[in-house]
């Protein structure tokens, strides 16, 4: 009953209330109030916490001090923070707190009227006064927005007032944002930020999100490399009159490199006359590179190969680079014409035989080539390959004739001719058989094929027959699309020296019968996901003309051999099977589901009743467990534990539902007590306080949520409460254990007894210690008292006895003066007078309140005189002795009204 009662206690009492605040002028130039109200009832708890900033032009100048800032609420302290006036871009900002733990009076409640709760002045403000408070991007990303808690609730509502301005300030123009850009520089690398806007002083702010992580103020920046799992930055722009902000992706560059590239070699070869320069680099890439030349001369081509048309001598570089690296590999290019030997051609060729209309491959061939050669090849027919190389390739090639090729350099040329001849001898083709793809399906293609045992050069195909040839003449192999003439087919094979010719007799085609489906199934048209889909068509039709089309769910297609179709891993949706030949075309579809087997456990209690394996099931189905039918309701004095399955579809290999029985006996949390521990005990198993039997494995929670623990309470670091152990199931009682905790003092050994413990030494527990004590301040452990504690020496001769910094009693040593007169010391005087420099000494004895003092030395010289006045009942006065004294044997004469005192003072070695 005490927890039940407490529970209320603990309930969340949500706010009623939300809190508009204002900036408002008063009749002090450049001063301010702020102003608050509620849009509901009133507001009288706690005023816990208040966060609001005020921004105005950076170009007005301006600052805020402790002292220009006033409280109009007596309840709390309107406080300026910390950091003082913040410039960032074209504004100041500055921050005002509360942090609180008073409650608002009643004479300073929070009401639905508009009430100031502090003020400030900004000092020295020139030009445009533009104030206001704000909650732009600056201030989101500092945590300093406006923000206010009552009671323990966020009671945040809106700023209710704009800018309020004075002075002479410029028209504002609200910010538009450009276009805002954030790409990688490389794989994993810094990221640049580009952005554009327009408006009147706008500021700018790049981060990760609208409220936090700064990354940049400036439109254009750099910043570091950030992580590959994020995937925007935000930017904001903002002035005195409009915010614009946009999220911006991250464009990533991809790492597509298995390392640096790595350049082999850089080599170049000069070319006609020695003026164009080819540069050539062997380079492995390892991934996705890019290229850069640098020389003498400007290079804008970036691949490994480059022609310069006016290259110079001189030092080039290549340098490859990719995401993971780079490597450069510079070379030195030199012109060396000395001992330069002109070109000789010592004969042409060609191959293969020469053919109308085929290609010829022209070759030079040179057994002195000289340097910086340039081939110049001409002739009858065009020349496809470029000059400067020492083959050419000439195409369509129609007539034989003269070719020629003119080879030079700064040396000299050389030219030579050949001519292209017809083949000789020449032998007429013979055709040995014709061949085709009959008996074909009707409307399908008609294939001719012709078998020959002398194929000469330049053979020419001729086919023809009742059908319509589409391919062209001049191809061993003959197509007719369509073909729906019979009879004889005939090729007439020639060349320059003869032909032969043969038929073929194409008899009728395959009997063409349009396909019908007759059923199109499924081993399962609800499957599982990892099972494997088999689609079965049955058609009429003449299987061997027949196609057999799949369409799959997403658009794809697949012919198969057969009527089967198989899919492992299967698409869910609508399969389409079309069965067509050149007569006709037949369709059918079918729906492929797919579900998954919703899993649940269930405990169940042995003294339960009989209840439904599951509420929640659709009806008509059937449930099984091990692959045997059971009854719906489990009864568990008789029930089995195990999973049970519910299935609706008996062709499905999945079931709709499986329920996991899991079956628990009562269990017992036992009874619990109230203990009382110290703050330094060791940890306690909470189970050991508990008596009546209670049944291990049960769950500890304490707090109105929850709160779950392993059963052991650690004194100092967990709350001293009430802690309830039961069992999550099957339990049928809840066992308390309340626990009092007493914080531990800190005891300190006190040996010497005088009631000051040694701070060296500390002893933690809630129960004093015998010889132990809480002042912790004895200097001297040993020694009764501490470090300038008055003590007795026990010795007569010294005065002010104390305890010294070596814990020791020491005293100030005396200096007797004795009477002549009587034989006794009636003056004290210390310390001992004697060393260089002023001396400030103590004088007992005095018998009059003014007295003149007089100090002689052995030849009856004065070596002091001075006054002492003694206002103490025991005759005491301090002396200020200008000079010091050697050690020796000195008198003093003290004297007073009606009285006068001589003794002799000895004054000691230092």
């Amino acid at each position: 009953m005490l927890v039940a009662a407490c529970i209320p206690l603990l309930l969340w009492h949500p706010s009623k209330a939300a809190v508009d605040i204002g900036l408002y002028p008063t009749a002090v130039p450049d001063s301010f109030e702020l102003r608050v109200a509620t849009d509901g009832e009133d507001l009288t708890a706690i005023l816990g916490n208040l966060v609001v900033t005020v921004r105005w032009d950076a170009s007005a100048g301006g600052t805020i001090t402790g002292q220009d800032v006033r409280s109009d609420c007596g309840a709390y302290a309107f406080y300026p923070n910390g950091s003082g006036v913040v410039i960032q871009g074209s504004y100041a900002y500055y921050t005002f707190l509360i942090l609180s733990i008073r409650p608002l009076e009643d004479e300073c409640p929070i009401t639905n009227t508009l009430e100031p709760i502090g003020g400030f002045r900004i000092q020295g403000l020139s030009g445009c006064r533009r104030v206001e408070l704000v909650n732009d991007p600056l201030v989101t990303v500092t945590n300093s927005s406006y923000f206010i808690s009552v009671g323990g609730a966020n009671e945040t509502g809106n700023v209710l007032t704009g800018p309020l301005t004075s002075g002479s300030c410029p028209p504002c123009v609200p910010p538009v944002l450009g276009p805002a850009i954030a790409r990688e520089l490389y794989y994993n690398g810094p990221i640049e930020l580009f952005a554009f806007a327009t408006g009147t002083d706008v500021a700018q702010l790049w981060s990760r999100t609208p409220n936090y992580q700064v990354y940049s103020y400036s439109l254009q920046d750099t910043v570091p490399p950030i992580p590959i799992a994020q995937t925007t930055v935000y930017f904001a722009v903002w002035n005195h009159c409009g915010m614009d902000g946009v999220t911006v992706p991250i464009e990533r560059v991809t790492e597509t490199c298995s390392g640096p590239p790595f350049i082999e070699s850089v080599n170049s070869q000069w070319g006609f006359a020695c003026s164009t320069l080819d540069l050539h680099a062997m380079v492995t890439p390892n991934g996705i590179c890019t290229y850069q030349w640098t020389g003498p001369v400007e290079i804008t081509a970036s691949t490994p190969s480059v022609t310069l048309v006016d290259g110079i001598p001189g030092t080039y570089g290549f340098i490859a680079v990719n995401d993971c690296g780079s490597d450069t590999f510079m070379i030195e290019v030199s012109l060396d014409t000395t001992g330069c030997i002109p070109p000789v051609i010592d004969s042409l060729s060609y191959t293969p035989a020469f053919c109308a209309g085929e290609p010829v491959i022209l070759t030079a061939h040179s057994s002195s080539t000289g340097a910086c050669l340039y081939y110049d090849w001409g002739g009858p027919e065009a020349i496809l390959v470029p000059d400067g190389a020492p083959t050419s390739t000439v195409t369509g090639v129609q007539s034989s004739g003269p070719y020629w090729l003119i080879l030079s350099n700064s040396c000299g040329t050389d030219s030579a001719t050949v001519l292209l001849e017809s083949l000789d001898p020449c032998t007429p083709p013979v055709i040995d058989s014709l061949s085709s793809n009959a008996p074909f399906c009707a409307g399908e293609a008609l294939v001719l094929t012709a078998h020959t045992s002398s194929a000469d050069a330049c053979p020419i195909y001729d086919w023809g027959g009742p059908g319509l040839v589409n391919y062209p003449d001049g191809a061993p192999e003959c197509t007719v699309f369509s073909a729906t003439s019979l009879g004889p087919y005939q090729l007439i094979l020639s060349n320059a020296c003869g032909s032969d010719t043969a038929q073929l007799m194409i008899t009728a085609p395959y009997p063409c019968i349009s396909p019908l489906i007759d059923t199109l199934t499924a081993n399962s048209t609800i499957l599982c996901s990892g099972d494997t889909l088999r689609l079965m068509v049955e058609h009429q039709g003449y299987p061997l003309c027949t196609d057999v089309v799949w369409t799959l769910p997403g658009g794809g297609t697949v012919q198969t051999e057969g009527t089967t179709l198989v899919r492992s891993p299967f698409e869910v949706g609508t399969y389409s099977v079309t069965v067509y030949n050149a007569c006709g075309i037949s369709t059918r579809t079918i729906s492929i589901a797919t579900t998954s087997t919703i899993a649940t456990n269930k405990n169940v209690c042995t003294g339960d009743t009989p209840a439904p394996l599951s509420p929640f099931v659709p009806p008509g189905g059937s449930w099984s467990l091990n692959g045997q039918p059971v009854d719906s309701i489990f009864d568990p004095a008789t029930g089995i534990p195990g999973t049970y399955f519910y299935h609706l579809d008996t062709t499905s290999t999945c079931a709709y539902l499986s329920v996991n029985i899991l079956l628990w006996p009562t269990l017992r949390a036992g009874v619990g007590d109230s203990i009382v521990v110290c703050t330094t005990d060791p940890p306690l198993d909470l189970f050991t306080v508990l008596t009546g039997d209670p049944d291990p494995g049960g769950t500890w929670r304490y707090g109105f949520i929850g709160g779950l623990l392993d059963g052991i309470f650690y004194p100092g670091s967990l709350p001293a409460t009430t802690y309830r152990y039961s069992h999550l199931i099957c339990s049928d009682t809840t066992a308390y254990v309340h626990i009092t905790a007493e914080v531990a003092s800190s005891w300190y050994p006190d040996t010497d007894g005088d009631g000051l413990g040694d701070a060296s030494e500390v002893v933690m527990g809630c129960l004093q210690p015998d010889g132990f004590v809480t002042d912790s301040t004895d200097q001297c452990p040993n020694t009764p008292g501490t470090i300038g504690s008055p003590c007795d020496d026990g010795l007569s001769y010294t005065h002010n006895d104390s305890i010294d910094g070596t814990c020791t009693c020491v005293g100030e040593l005396m200096t007797g003066l004795t009477s002549p007169d009587r034989g006794s010391a009636s003056l004290r005087i210390w310390p001992n007078p004697v060393g260089a420099g002023e001396h400030t000494l103590r004088l007992v004895g005095l018998r009059g309140a003014r007295n003149e003092v007089v100090i002689f030395d052995g030849l009856g010289a004065v070596v002091a005189l001075f006054p002492a006045i003694s206002s103490d009942p025991t005759g005491s006065a301090t002396l200020h002795l200008p000079n010091a004294l050697a050690a020796g044997v000195y008198s003093v004469d003290v004297r007073s009204p009606g009285d006068r005192q001589r003794a002799k003072l000895i004054v000691g070695a230092p």
